[in-house]
This record gives structure tokens, sequence and C-alpha cells, in this order.
């Protein structure tokens, strides 16, 4: 069996509720130029922390 999950994007510069509430999220962190961070968020999307050094990159949530 072959499974196609549709996946919505979002993107923030801040997070704002109700996106702070999401859990199992994929969190994209980039630059104009590059992808910084791929990371999987299992808990609410409020608590995530990015890398120290990536706090200034565009979040972009899949849910």
């Amino acid at each position: 069996m072959i499974v196609k999950p549709k996946i919505e994007w979002f993107t923030f510069n801040k997070l704002r509720t109700p996106y702070v509430y999401w859990k199992n999220v994929i969190v994209v962190l980039e630059n104009p130029s590059k992808t910084l961070v791929v990371d999987v968020w299992r808990n609410q999307l409020s608590s995530y922390k990015p890398p120290r050094e990536a706090e200034r990159f565009k979040f972009t949530y899949s849910r």
C-alpha cells in the first residue's frame, strides 16, 4: 500500500494562537539561500526552541 499524505505548509515570522498549540509538526528553518534545520517536533509548537544560531531565520511549519 502506498500512502501519500497531504501536507499543508504554513510560514510565519512569529507564532500566534492557534498555531502555537499544534503537535507533531515538521519545522523547517531557512534563510533566502539555504535550509538550515529540518526538525520534527512532537510536543506543543509553542514550546519549540530553535537552535540559538537559527533564531533569526524564517520558520515554516507543516502539520
